[in-house]
């Protein structure tokens, strides 16, 4: 596969750590102020709020549904990629810590699922925009 895919995976990939990683309430996860904490602070004034749009991350929400999807078919695979991109540390220590809280791997196990896991995105996603490609050719 051609590098500069590969790159642009990884940085797909760091794009979708940062979203759903961040804390907010917009990611995984728990916000951190409810929505019945917003309008007993806040209240409820009748003046428009200042953005009735959450924000979105339309990149990050893809690789989000394409995890998902590959948690369905190895969730071994998924949960050592979350894990690889959630948590901090070096790669060693990362496979250790997976091995603690999970089931336990070697840290070239860990290593190959990273690397099988990029690579399965990089053909759901070289697939799915083939596949739109090939439907705006239809359609046009």
């Amino acid at each position: 596969m051609n590098d500069k895919f590969i790159k642009y995976i990884d940085q797909r990939l760091d794009q979708w750590a940062k979203w759903y990683g961040s804390g907010n309430s917009y990611g995984l996860g728990y916000p951190r102020r409810s929505m019945l904490d917003v309008f007993m602070i806040e209240g409820i004034n009748g003046k428009s709020p200042k953005s009735s749009i959450l924000p979105c991350n339309e990149e990050a929400e893809e690789i989000e549904s394409l995890v998902v999807e590959m948690e369905k078919q190895n969730k071994k695979m998924a949960l050592i990629l979350r894990h690889y991109y959630f948590e901090s540390g070096a790669l060693r220590a990362l496979a250790r810590s997976f091995s603690k809280d999970y089931s336990s791997v070697s840290y070239r196990k860990f290593k190959e699922y990273v690397d099988l896991a990029r690579y399965w995105l990089a053909g759901r996603l070289s697939c799915s925009y083939g596949n739109k490609r090939r439907m705006k050719s239809l359609v046009l």
